[in-house]
């Protein structure tokens, strides 16, 4: 198993994560703040794993590899900035999903580059 599987992993449970915290906000739940937070580390550290194989390991010059880093970033970015340093509380389904779409987007991708499909 290579660094971008790995990363595609941490994503993607990051992701799941992400879909419960939707799914709990939703349906007007609490959810325990570590759980949020949770889901942020997650992401800070696949970003982390996925930019080392990129520019440090086996030199990938998979442009979707790339594409996938600068949106993921992107994605943890705005939910930083909107989720926490903002302090929005109170649960906003369209920021939610808007937040969730760059996501699987750059998750997309990155299952191309990692695992080979042809997209």
């Amino acid at each position: 198993m290579n660094l971008f599987e790995i990363s595609w992993l941490m994503f993607a449970a990051g992701a799941s994560g992400g879909a419960l915290l939707a799914i709990l906000g939703r349906a007007k739940k609490r959810y325990p703040r570590w759980l949020a937070i949770g889901h942020g580390m997650l992401g800070l550290a696949a970003c982390g794993v996925l930019a080392t194989a990129i520019f440090v390991g086996d030199g990938s010059g998979d442009r979707r590899a790339r594409v996938a880093l600068a949106l993921l970033i992107a994605t943890l970015v705005g939910g930083a900035t909107l989720f926490g340093w903002l302090g929005i509380r109170r649960f906003r389904l369209p920021l939610a999903l808007g937040h969730g779409a760059v996501a699987v987007t750059g998750l997309y991708l990155l299952y191309g580059a990692a695992f080979g499909s042809a997209t």
